[in-house]
């Protein structure tokens, strides 16, 4: 699961029930319409 930082522009993971970790960094472009982005 991905979640908004304090910082707005930033990307925290946070751990699933199946110990996965997914990626955290700065967003580089979001789509809100298509629900996806990328982030550096």
């Amino acid at each position: 699961m991905i979640t908004e930082c304090k910082d707005s522009n930033t990307l925290c993971a946070k751990h699933t029930a199946g110990g996965n970790k997914m990626e955290q960094g700065k967003v580089k472009w979001f789509n809100a319409e298509k629900g996806f982005g990328f982030i550096e």
